[in-house]
């Protein structure tokens, strides 16, 4: 089997990455864990006045949780990679319509990036949300934008970034490499 072009680039090495801040796993590790042991506990109680399709029902719950919390507990241990920057350009592995963190990739030539910034913004009511915000350029190649961005908007990609800290500090680390290769892919 071939690779194409792009398959290539997002294989390459990593001249920079981010991954998945630990912090935001173990919150999520803590919740499922705590939830997982609520129904487990009212499961055994239930099992005492043996009403069978009660318990049956929270049993499968608490092992669902159960389950959850080991998931977050793995990525406590081995974060995902979010971001990673190429020679061909930044790798997003970021899978919003899956909503998730994962193999393989998807590729954003420098040559397509106009700039980089970061941005807080509200989504879904009232929650805040950080992204590293990249801007494309007029004219850039097609982008599937509701696998790959935060937000539905056509020249720019959103990219969870999870503060503003860690948003400031990925465009400080990016800009060195968006000047470096964009100018020398044109």
């Amino acid at each position: 089997m071939t690779e194409t072009r792009e398959e290539t680039a997002v294989g390459a090495p990593h001249l920079w990455e981010a991954t998945v801040p630990r912090w935001n796993s173990a919150v999520g590790m803590v919740l499922f864990a705590a939830f997982g042991v609520v129904i487990l506990g009212v499961a055994v109680h239930r099992v005492a006045k043996d009403e069978m399709a009660v318990t049956v029902v929270l049993w499968s719950f608490g092992l669902a949780a159960s389950w959850g919390a080991c998931v977050f507990g793995r990525w406590v241990l081995w974060p995902p990679l979010a971001i990673a920057a190429t020679e061909a350009g930044l790798i997003t592995f970021l899978q919003v319509d899956k909503g998730k963190y994962g193999l393989p990739g998807f590729l954003v030539p420098w040559s397509e990036i106009e700039r980089l910034s970061y941005e807080t913004y509200v989504s879904g009511g009232r929650r805040r949300r950080h992204a590293l915000v990249v801007h494309l350029r007029p004219g850039h190649a097609p982008m599937p934008v509701e696998k790959i961005s935060l937000q539905r908007q056509q020249d720019v990609l959103f990219w969870n970034a999870w503060s503003a800290a860690i948003g400031k500090w990925m465009v400080s680390e990016l800009a060195p490499f968006l000047r470096r290769f964009s100018s020398s892919s044109r």
